[in-house]
């Protein structure tokens, strides 16, 4: 971290620099831990570090820091498509990315249109859930479920198919650029009937013998609760995440406001206790918790281009669908959570931790970058995906973050 190499440079230590900045303690740790962006934090903070360490306040940016880095090695004057693909490698690398192939083949222009029609069909394998068709298949030697998008008769939109596929995909991506871990993903097509669908290729986590068992699952084995697996009133899904003893349930209540957080900035109507879990590996008896999946039902997939048009021209179009709807599929009180309502409540401090922590790593700009290079899918529908997450990270994260952050500022004593 920039700021600790400047520190040890002037022999300070960090309760020196917050002291004689005049910023808590805390919030300076946080930003140093990496757990807070400090182009997250005000123009008057990052002035009054700059001031004391005697820097110009650009240089503790991340932009800054990767200029200066740049200005030392090959990395300068390159295409920003270029540079921006760069760094997300060895961003990548630097973290043990997941999905560091993903990123090897954006900066390498290997990302290409994928047929998948052709591929092996993996017929001891079958998938459950009611979002679409769902095929395996194996592709360079690893195994996908291939999901197809739900037909739109019935609902109300004028698509002929949903866009969940497209949902899933970007979902999942965000996901991971969040630093919460979630199934990697590619769009390709697949030939059905003569007709060519475009699909969401899932890699199948459990490949290698692993064991998927659903919240719903280890829900069950909580044996003093009266609430069963499937049920999905807040409270219970707590008690269940505090009494389980299948992974830590410190962890596991981290991870599930971390995913909540998350689902609220895709605007996710449909996690239940059916599609998150956990994986069990025999081989050496190891628990975790799985990665985040089943997210089409994000970023209103059933948004056709008139409804895409209307939110992006109309701002009364576009608050309807963060203020108002679409809810989260966990209730409270027997009613489904208005996630804006909940969020700005401020009644649940783990979870506006956590909606701190993943507001404090949500680059739009990286975001933006990732709908950008999707395929299959048009200028309108990027331009309106890229609106709708910003929308609602600044109107529905935001606020619940600076909430926090004066809830934690130490109180001024006159």
């Amino acid at each position: 971290m920039i700021i600790d190499s400047l520190l040890a440079k002037q022999k300070l230590t960090r309760y020196r620099l917050a002291i004689e900045a005049g910023i808590p303690h805390a919030t300076l740790n946080d930003i140093c831990s990496g757990k807070t962006k400090i182009e997250r934090c005000s123009a008057e903070t990052v002035y009054k570090l700059a001031k004391v360490l005697g820097v110009p306040m650009e240089l503790l940016t991340e932009d800054g820091i990767r200029a200066a880095e740049r200005e030392r090695t090959y990395e300068h004057g390159l295409p920003g498509y270029l540079q921006h693909d760069l760094d997300a490698f060895k961003i990548g690398v630097k973290n043990k990315s997941p999905i560091l192939d993903c990123l090897w083949g954006e900066l390498y222009g290997m990302n290409q249109y994928i047929d998948f029609t052709n591929c092996p069909r993996m017929v001891d394998r079958a998938y459950n859930g009611a979002n679409g068709k769902k095929i395996a298949v194996e592709y360079e030697g690893r195994q996908y479920m291939l999901k197809f998008p739900p037909s739109g008769d019935g609902k109300l939109t004028g698509l002929s198919y949903t866009n969940s596929c497209v949902s899933e995909h970007i979902a999942s991506s965000v996901f991971n650029l969040l630093g919460v871990k979630a199934q990697e993903t590619m769009l390709g097509t697949f030939m059905v009937g003569g007709k060519q669908k475009v699909v969401c290729a899932c890699l199948d986590f459990t490949e290698g013998g692993k064991q998927f068992y659903d919240f719903c699952s280890i829900k069950n084995t909580v044996l003093d609760s009266d609430s069963n697996g499937s049920g999905t009133e807040l409270d219970d899904i707590l008690e269940a995440i505090e009494k389980q003893q299948y992974v830590d349930p410190i962890r596991l209540k981290e991870h599930f406001w971390e995913m909540f957080a998350a689902d609220a900035l895709l605007g996710n109507f449909d996690r239940h206790n059916g599609n998150w879990g956990f994986l069990y590996d025999p081989k050496d008896k190891k628990r975790e918790i799985a990665p985040i999946y089943d997210c089409g039902s994000c970023l209103l997939p059933q948004a056709d281009d008139t409804v895409m048009q209307e939110v992006l021209n109309d701002k009364d179009a576009l608050n309807l669908r963060i203020y108002r709807f679409p809810t989260s599929a966990i209730k409270l009180h027997g009613n489904k959570i208005n996630y804006y309502d909940f969020l700005s409540s401020g009644e649940y401090e783990d979870c506006s931790q956590a909606v701190s922590r993943i507001y404090a790593r949500a680059d739009m700009t990286e975001i933006r970058a990732l709908i950008d290079r999707v395929p299959y899918i048009s200028d309108l529908q990027k331009e309106f995906y890229k609106r709708y997450i910003s929308a609602r990270l600044e109107l529905l994260l935001r606020p619940v973050c600076e909430m926090t952050e004066q809830a934690d500022a130490p109180e001024l004593r006159i």
